[in-house]
């Protein structure tokens, strides 16, 4: 990337893998072979969320790059967004990332939809738009306990 564009800063949202092999299996199930189970799928994640993790980290060394974790975006949204606002070089401060955040909160941009109210039948999975620690551990039948 930054041989196409040396000025580009990346910035790196990482889910807590936990999190995303939860929601991937979700989706993408009718996807997999029918055998695999939730476990295995985890196990699977976790080996690539990991590596691209690292990769991302080996690339980037030295280079404009910047890590927020999407748990964190959730609990400070203003001191993360302000963060990500000045890595940027974008005006930081409280009042206009403020304002930022309201022009693009979920509730907004989801069409007044409130965050972790489950998405209407029509889109797919049973997401609940909602951040933080996974409800139950997967189980060796894939379903939580």
């Amino acid at each position: 990337m930054w041989s196409i564009m040396p000025d580009a800063r990346f910035v790196n949202v990482i889910r807590d893998g936990r999190d995303g092999a939860v929601s991937a299996f979700i989706r993408f199930r009718s996807k997999l072979a029918p055998e695999m189970t939730q476990l295995d799928y985890a196990r699977a994640y976790a080996e690539g969320w990991s590596k691209r993790i690292r990769d991302a980290r080996r690339i980037a060394a030295g280079k404009p790059y910047i890590e927020v974790r999407y748990e964190a975006l959730h609990a400070d949204p203003l001191g993360e967004a302000g963060r990500l606002f000045g890595f940027l070089g974008a005006e930081a401060g409280p009042e206009m990332v403020g304002a930022a955040l309201s022009a693009a909160s979920f509730e907004v941009l989801s069409g007044g939809r409130r965050r972790g109210s489950r998405m209407p039948r029509r889109t797919t999975g049973a997401a609940r738009s909602v951040a933080g620690p996974m409800p139950s551990p997967p189980t060796r039948s894939g379903r939580s306990s």
